[in-house]
């Protein structure tokens, strides 16, 4: 299957843009990959080398770290902010809005 590609411009001396199409081959998509692997591994191993950067082992560490479990008051925040809370926190703010400016006392 390939793939249709458009580019666009504007010539200098010209009206309206032309339009250039090109087919993409499945070779070309494969060698295209293929160089994009080569790629990271190239700065993969540099970031190893120079930073002392360990892709491997951080995956490694990162799987074995238990997730944190959130505490009360975390869960407190998390309940407060939902989308359910939204219309009370309106209903409780105009009322007292409405106390506040609207009756007299």
């Amino acid at each position: 299957q390939c793939v249709s590609v458009a580019f666009t411009s504007l010539a200098p001396g010209s009206r309206s843009p032309s339009l250039l199409a090109r087919r993409v081959t499945e070779d070309e998509k494969k060698a295209a990959r293929e160089e994009a692997a080569k790629t990271r591994g190239v700065f993969m191993s540099l970031d190893t080398e120079e930073f002392a950067v360990d892709q491997e082992k951080m995956d490694r560490e990162a799987a074995l770290e238990k997730p944190i479990e959130p505490d009360i008051i975390e869960q407190a925040g998390n309940q407060a902010s939902s989308f359910a809370v939204l219309p009370i926190a309106l209903l409780v703010f105009g009322l007292v809005t409405y106390n506040t400016f609207f009756t007299k006392e």
